[in-house]
């Protein structure tokens, strides 16, 4: 695990040509606005990998600030010819992508499979 704030972390798995990370919120009083781009970032920097899966405790709800720190990820990677695919997302969070209009550029994979291989399967 990778801290990224007081009460987050970062499950990171690393493949040929992606980074796999997933966000875990471990506390109530967990810090309200962690940079995620930031750390996500440097992973990507550091592995010279800019494909990145990202994926979401159930218990984690989307708010701006990480819908904020999804954009601004997935234009860092778009910068260096990557891409910031999302999955697992529950409906609830999901909605908020929709209610954003963001759900066009950032659809809700089931797995991690269908992540990298950018098919989405519709519910």
């Amino acid at each position: 695990m990778i801290n990224v704030a007081a009460g987050w972390d970062l499950a990171v798995d690393i493949s040929a040509e992606w980074i796999f990370v997933r966000l875990h919120r471990d506390r109530d009083d967990a810090e309200h606005m962690p940079r995620l781009a930031e750390r996500v970032w440097s992973i990507a920097e550091e592995h010279q990998k800019f494909r990145v899966v990202m994926e979401f405790d159930e218990g984690i709800l989307l708010t701006s600030h990480l819908v904020g720190q999804i954009v601004l990820l997935h234009k860092r990677l778009h910068q260096r010819s990557g891409v910031l695919r999302i999955c697992g997302l529950t409906k609830t969070n999901y909605q908020v992508l929709e209610i954003m209009r963001l759900h066009t550029r950032f659809p809700n994979y089931l797995t991690r499979e269908n992540a990298v291989m950018g098919h989405v399967i519709q519910e």
